[in-house]
């Protein structure tokens, strides 16, 4: 659980020690096609990748957006104060933010965890192999997208009065459960069009529109 924040904590600490492929107030752009061979870091700058290439390595950023063109093979994508968005048919190995939303187009893999503390995830047609993880995220599972593990709402110390919603549509599966960790928190799971969770929903209300 919460391999995801382990990996921002990694990312921030390698930022912090300037270690090799790190800038500091620059952003980072990979043309399309490009192959390389390590990952790379900054601090107050973006991350753009272009299409069809390939990441052998984690690309971090504290204060900036990631953006991934599609058919695109990366391993660890990490920003604390930013967005991230994968295109189409694209792979990834782990994804995680802090304050920003995640958002994967069709066909997008992801091989291990995705996860926010404060953003939403927005998933078209995108399999999660194992965790999708959020402390104050909504989460939006839409065109047969399918999360191949569990879904867990993680316990928070701040302001817990929203509902937080996970909306399942258009024969969107969650072959785990959901789970909510934080028994302080409202969280509505909506099934709509065709939307499934094949396991437990626990610590929800469910609101199946089916």
């Amino acid at each position: 659980m919460q391999k995801y924040l382990s990996g921002l904590l990694i990312c921030c600490l390698a930022i912090g020690l300037l270690g090799c492929n790190v800038s500091v107030n620059k952003s980072i752009h990979v043309d399309d096609g490009e192959i390389r061979n390590s990952g790379f870091s900054t601090v107050n700058g973006s991350i753009t990748i272009g299409n069809n290439c390939k990441i052998n390595g984690s690309c971090n950023t504290v204060n900036g957006r990631i953006e991934v063109g599609g058919n695109t093979e990366l391993e660890d994508l990490h920003t604390v104060n930013g967005s991230i968005a994968l295109g189409e048919n694209t792979t990834a190995e782990e994804v995680g933010t802090v304050n920003g939303e995640i958002t994967c187009d069709e066909g997008v893999v992801i091989r291990g965890d995705i996860g926010t503390i404060n953003g939403s995830l927005r998933l078209t047609k995108t399999v999660i192999k194992h965790n999708i993880e959020t402390h104050n995220g909504d989460i939006t599972l839409r065109n047969e997208s399918r999360v191949f593990g569990d879904i867990f709402i993680e316990e928070t110390k701040g302001d817990n009065d929203k509902v937080l919603a996970i909306k399942i549509t258009e024969n969107s599966i969650v072959e785990g459960n959901i789970v909510v960790e934080d028994k302080g928190r409202r969280v509505e799971v909506l099934l709509l069009k065709g939307g499934k969770v094949l396991g437990n929903i626990k610590g929800a209300k469910v609101i199946d529109g089916n």
